[in-house]
């Protein structure tokens, strides 16, 4: 099976937010924060077919339910503080298997879409996967993505093609580096 891990990038979102709200000089600016990153892992599967599209769907999140996190780490909450947030790189890189690499790989694509924006929004995407990768950066849409981040729920989607059996299980890391701007 394969997991998507996004909680962590959304609870650093949060966290800043939270910050950001609870100290009363900076509550009287608007505030951007560039290049702040954030891991994830995910689990690729072993596979017997080849030339396949495999669509990951991650959980139903909202920013809400990180609400008691902020507010528990002594923080002010308000979602609707966060004005905008841009991801400004993917960068995925294969941990397992020692000496493996996406040479099965054909593409790969992050979409996102909300209670109120059902139509996936592109994040990212790469094409062409050349041989003997052991890491990749995805190609990024530099939309505001902040409008399905305070909605009721929203989720991830990726998606991705191969061209040839995965034999073995992967752990792949991704390291999102993104840009907020906060509101006063």
């Amino acid at each position: 099976m394969r997991t998507l891990k996004t909680t962590s990038l959304l609870f650093t979102a949060l966290l800043m937010m939270g910050v950001i709200s609870s100290c009363d000089e900076l509550n009287k600016l608007g505030i951007t924060l560039d290049k702040l990153t954030q891991s994830a892992t995910t689990t690729i599967d072993p596979t017997s077919a080849s030339d396949t599209t495999y669509v990951t769907v991650s959980d139903s999140f909202s920013l809400d339910d990180f609400k008691q996190d902020i507010e528990d780490a002594g923080y002010t909450y308000d979602k609707n503080k966060l004005d905008e947030l841009k991801i400004v790189s993917i960068h995925s890189e294969l941990i397992n298997p020692a000496g493996g690499n996406f040479n099965w790989g054909k593409s790969a694509k992050v979409e996102i879409r909300s209670a109120n924006h059902p139509d996936l929004q592109t994040v990212a995407n790469i094409d062409d996967l050349a041989d003997d990768l052991t890491f990749y950066d995805y190609t990024v849409n530099p939309d505001d993505i902040a409008p399905q981040l305070k909605d009721d729920w929203f989720q991830f989607v990726l998606t991705t093609s191969t061209d040839a059996p995965i034999l073995v299980q992967h752990k792949v890391k991704s390291t999102f580096t993104y840009s907020m701007k906060v509101k006063p």
